[in-house]
């Protein structure tokens, strides 16, 4: 069962063996989370400040699923086949205004999570991270994550006021968030559900030729843009426009339904959907 601890602030490992393994905080961690950067004089000006805590490393074994809910902030997940572990870096930062960098710090201390890493019905690991906010300012706070893993399997993320990037996965998709972008982009075919919501914020999805999927797309006041450079793309939506869109690839019937509002979609099927460029989001 994962160990759960309060303020002073310590992290909580569940692991597959009967021991609890804890680490401290550390803000001299340089590793940054956010995907915006400040300079001390603006922290203190703006009343912005983070500290990143110790990494936390998880002795997975094969493909892992991560399982996130995060009170605010943004998220991170990734594969990288170099590592042997699982890594795990918390940020938790404080948005607190102009010219209240004291209680900006303060609010850092109110920010707690639990990082557990647990067994599936299948008996699949999966990496959970659950945190929250106690203090009475939870709507300045953020706590923002990165996973890195040798195998990423599935993934499955709620957050507000952050966004997310998911690199590299081969199972299913299911993301929530807010006031922030979400890009996804894997390079082995993608023939699982998808889920995607977001709002005020664009969504970014690539994957390649080989994938399928019947595509139910809708950007509120935005835009829907596809491109399909390999592969068959079908449209079969009656009502099919410039923000609602529903085809289907390469005759596929697994659910990729991605709903944005104040943001753009852009779906590309390519050969190389990781290494393409920079997303289109950001043109």
């Amino acid at each position: 069962m994962p160990f759960t601890s309060r303020r002073p602030l310590s992290l909580a490992l569940a692991l597959l063996t009967p021991c609890l393994t804890l680490a401290a905080c550390a803000p001299n961690e340089p590793d940054r989370v956010a995907f915006d950067s400040i300079d001390g004089i603006g922290q203190a000006v703006t009343g912005i400040r983070w500290e990143t805590d110790d990494p936390i490393l998880l002795a997975t074994t094969g493909p892992v699923s991560v399982d996130v809910d995060n009170f605010a902030g943004s998220v991170s997940v990734r594969a990288n086949p170099t590592l042997s572990d699982t890594r795990v870096v918390v940020e938790r930062a404080s948005h607190r205004g102009w010219f209240k960098y004291e209680s900006a710090g303060e609010e850092l201390g109110s920010i707690e999570y639990v990082v557990s890493l647990e067994r599936d019905l299948s008996g699949g690991e999966v990496v959970k991270i659950r945190s929250d906010h106690l203090g009475r300012m939870s709507a300045f706070g953020r706590a923002n994550v990165r996973i890195e893993t040798p195998e990423l399997e599935s993934v499955r993320i709620r957050t507000t006021r952050g966004s997310v990037l998911v690199l590299d996965q081969r199972g299913e998709v299911d993301i929530r968030t807010s006031h922030g972008d979400v890009r996804v982009a894997t390079p082995w075919p993608a023939r699982d559900a998808v889920s995607i919501v977001n709002q005020d914020g664009d969504i970014d999805y690539r994957i390649r030729g080989e994938s399928t999927g019947r595509f139910d797309l809708e950007a509120v006041n935005g835009v829907v843009n596809h491109r399909c450079k390999y592969g068959t793309w079908r449209g079969i939506g009656p009502d099919n426009r410039s923000d609602r869109i529903v085809a289907v690839l390469n005759n596929g019937d697994n659910p990729v339904v991605i709903r944005t509002t104040e943001g753009d979609i852009d779906i590309a099927v390519v050969p190389d959907p990781v290494g393409l460029g920079p997303f289109l989001t950001n043109r």
